[in-house]
């Protein structure tokens, strides 16, 4: 009952969505791309791509989504991340169960509702890599806290919980890392026994399935392993991190107890989330350091336990942060997010275990008033759970979720509407986007052609495998190679201008919302604002803006070569 309590509005939010039309854009179209590739020769060896030069560590999250895609489509891809993040959800809750019993379950339900209701519905459906990653961030730390109270039924889970996290996203390898030391430390250092040799034995065999394609890649494929720890060696990173001060702050943002977790503010000043108070890590750090003391001197074992993996993923989390690169983009830090429900729910245990063990007596009222106590967490669970889908519904996150990347979604159906006659004919392309600031609307329109059957060769993503191996542009011969133009023409404004120049190139579809009139107009107004402001009126102001709306335009041409 408490585990549904969180789980149905997650499940929900997911199947919610499934009669709405939908266009794949950017990185979700990628990754929709690569889910169908799954049982084809071209099986993904790796995860999702990533701009830095090399893809995310393996392929898990395509195999994940498959079962979902084969059972309803692209649309059921928001169904199987909403499941996942509830198949977290019911594995936190017997975690906590085999922990803690009732009061444990209670307590922990509390925590993830917050943190559902703080993260949002419509990321929690999400099937983007960065978000998939959330919930079975909690549920490694919980079934690895198992494994550090002794108990190594757990052994298992944690491998394959800890291997999805990697293979999701390189920013979860240090904190699994250092939690799994931490574990093993706790289970040797209170002598809780070793995991028998069928544990051991399943959570290899678990290992050597789970990244047998990494290894293949790694001998036969691109090598992305190797890409990736030469990257954060050193030898690739041209990125210059933000700095251990900075990243305090933006650690101290995210694990203040009324942080973006619990639903607080993230601001953010031109797309980079702004850091908090420097000192609130350390202030935690503290904390956490002190109830683990107490915890140890007074023989709580368990829940010093928790302590302990809470203060090494904390410690991994400030290291981390120190090198994160420009521009801190809200999903480069929303993996701090579990970690803060993790630091605060670890805080709550300790405190309520510590009392509960001041005395005999304080302890047979508890136990006296068992069913009492359970009731009450119950009750809190349901409580909260209404009070934050009340609030929630005030804003359509829950009973409405938003579907990602809609805002050029319009732009490109008119371009493939158009496109589907033009290459009637064609089956070979070549496909190169110049000019898309965001990488949403070209990567759309490859992907499309692509699913609708094309031999499509690009050399978009090369370096990082992006779109598989056997469809990078190697000098192939094609029946045709196409430009998509994408973007604001403040962007290159002579793009558009030399491939329609060009005698050898013909326009083959256009999305563009100004008449030539139009666009030198809002040309003059944004020359005027940049020159001085105050020569405008309100009125040339408004009238600005909605230029600025639709200023978007989209061109496709086909021709020998790239035209611009």
């Amino acid at each position: 009952m408490l585990v549904a309590l969180v789980v149905v509005p997650v499940l929900a939010a997911g199947l919610i969505v499934q009669d709405r039309a939908w266009t794949p854009m950017g990185d979700d179209a990628v990754i929709l791309l690569r889910v169908e590739d799954v049982g084809t020769s071209a099986t993904p060896l790796v995860g999702a791509y990533s701009t830095r030069g090399w893809s995310h560590p393996g392929p898990a999250m395509y195999f994940v989504l498959a079962g979902a895609n084969v059972l309803g489509g692209a649309m059921a891809l928001f169904a199987g991340a909403a499941a996942l993040h509830a198949a977290a959800i019911v594995g936190i809750g017997l975690a906590a169960w085999h922990r803690g019993g009732l009061p444990l379950v209670a307590g922990a339900m509390a925590a993830t509702g917050l943190l559902t209701h703080g993260i949002g519905a419509d990321v929690l459906i999400w099937f983007w890599n960065p978000h998939l990653a959330l919930l079975p961030a909690v549920l490694f730390v919980f079934a690895a806290w198992c494994v550090a109270c002794g108990d190594h039924r757990w052994v298992v889970p944690a491998t394959i919980v800890g291997s999805l996290l990697v293979q999701l996203h390189v920013s979860q390898v240090l904190p699994v890392i250092a939690t799994a030391i931490a574990a093993v430390a706790c289970t040797h250092l209170d002598r809780r026994g070793r995991p028998t040799w069928r544990q051991l034995t399943m959570a290899a065999a678990a290992l050597v399935v789970l990244w047998a394609p990494v290894a293949w890649d790694q001998v036969a494929g691109s090598g992305n392993a190797l890409r990736i720890g030469r990257y954060f060696a050193g030898g690739s990173g041209t990125g210059i991190g933000i700095g251990i001060e900075r990243g305090m702050g933006l650690v101290g943002r995210h694990v203040a107890p009324w942080g973006p977790w619990a639903g607080g503010a993230e601001p953010a000043s031109f797309g980079n989330v702004e850091p908090g108070s420097a000192l609130m890590p350390v202030v935690v750090l503290g904390l956490l350091a002190g109830l683990l003391i107490a915890c140890r001197r007074r023989g709580r074992r368990d829940a010093g336990a928790l302590l302990t993996l809470a203060v090494a993923q904390l410690l991994v989390a400030v290291l981390a942060a120190g090198r994160l690169e420009e521009p801190v983009l809200p999903y480069v830090v929303i993996w701090m997010a579990p970690l803060a429900m993790v630091v605060w729910f670890a805080i709550a245990w300790a405190l309520t275990d510590l009392a509960r063990s001041r005395s005999v007596v304080r302890r047979s009222l508890l136990r006296h008033h068992r069913d009492r106590i359970v009731l009450v967490g119950a009750g809190s669970v349901a409580l909260l759970q209404l009070v934050l889908l009340s609030s929630a519904a005030q804003g359509s996150s829950w009973t409405n979720p938003r579907l990602p990347r809609t805002e050029h979604a319009s732009a490109v159906r008119v371009v493939l509407r158009e496109l589907e006659p033009a290459l009637a004919t064609s089956t070979d392309l070549r496909v190169e986007v110049v000019g898309d600031p965001i990488g949403e609307s070209g990567v759309a329109i490859i992907a499309a052609l692509l699913r609708e059957g094309k031999v499509v060769r690009t050399s978009d993503g090369a370096g990082s495998g992006k779109w598989g191996e056997d469809r990078r542009w190697e000098r192939q011969a094609v029946d045709t190679t196409l430009t998509i133009v994408v973007g604001p023409p403040e962007e290159d404004p002579a793009l558009l201008e030399r491939c329609r120049a060009s005698a050898e190139h013909e326009e083959l579809a256009t999305y563009d919302r100004l008449s030539p009139a139009a666009r030198a107009e809002r040309d003059e107004l944004r020359f005027i604002r940049f020159v001085d402001e105050a020569e405008l009126t309100a009125d040339d102001l408004i009238r600005l803006e909605d230029l600025d709306e639709r200023a978007y335009r989209i061109a496709v041409f086909s021709g020998p070569d790239v035209c611009a």
